[in-house]
């Protein structure tokens, strides 16, 4: 999200809120799927590997934050609840930027988001299930690196020391760029290949990119609104990075 990958717009605080549903079936585009046929004519830069036979040397891989590691979607509905008595359902976050896709006070949303950001550890703001165990293991072998669209580290960095613990934390590669779309050179800076993110709109820029394959983290907003590689789980990254022989 930096939703993080997040949900956050660098100018005023505009906030896109994502919902990470699990158990879904594998699609066309997942890691045990197709890539579709438009997606070569819509790239043309690059040259992809369909996601099922992409073989992904840990030390390769990049991660958003919002989205993908932190379940921000379900700290903004439980937030909601407890603290304004306003209910949202997981189906309802159909868009990146929250107020685009419900009927509550922009004025609500950007002060969830504002405590999203800056207070992610009082909060109680959750991973998505399996990533910090997956991140664990990627540890053991390489250096984990996050990019985010937050514009300040050190809250989500104390954050991801937290959960993850200091051994597999030790040596992590934290940037929060406060813009979306500017990633891409802090990739080529830590010499990725392959960047995991929940904006679709993020991924299509990379796309375009040299040497770069994005992977859309699938969540219900970016569901069907782009032909790039996507994955459902985390346990669907650890089956690229961890249980395949990789260069």
């Amino acid at each position: 999200m930096t939703f993080l990958s997040i949900f956050v717009k660098p100018a005023p605080a505009k906030a896109g809120v994502i919902e990470t549903d699990y158990g879904l079936p594998l699609t066309a585009g997942s890691a045990c799927g197709k890539i579709q046929d438009t997606f070569h004519s819509e790239y043309l830069g690059n040259i992809y590997d369909p996601i099922a036979t992409m073989k992904i040397n840990p030390s390769h891989i990049g991660f958003d934050i919002d989205g993908v590691v932190a379940d921000t979607s379900e700290a903004f509905i439980r937030l909601a609840k407890e603290d304004y008595d306003i209910d949202i359902r997981p189906e309802e976050l159909t868009d990146f930027l929250a107020e685009e896709c419900l009927t509550v006070s922009p004025a609500i949303i950007a002060e969830i988001f504002d405590r999203l950001l800056k207070t992610p550890l009082a909060i109680d703001l959750k991973p998505i299930p399996h990533a910090t165990s997956v991140l664990r293991e990627l540890a053991m072998t390489s250096t984990l690196t996050f990019i985010t669209a937050r514009p300040d580290p050190e809250p989500i960095t104390a954050w991801l020391e937290n959960h993850l613990g200091a051994a597999a934390f030790a040596g992590a590669q934290i940037v929060a760029t406060g813009d979306h779309d500017g990633k891409a050179p802090h990739i080529r800076r830590f010499g990725l290949n392959y960047f995991v993110d929940d904006r679709h709109l993020t991924c299509n820029l990379l796309a375009k990119e040299p040497g770069i394959t994005p992977i859309v983290y699938s969540q219900p907003w970016n569901r069907g609104r782009h032909t790039l590689n996507s994955v459902e789980s985390w346990q669907e990254i650890r089956l690229l990075c961890l249980d395949r022989e990789a260069p």
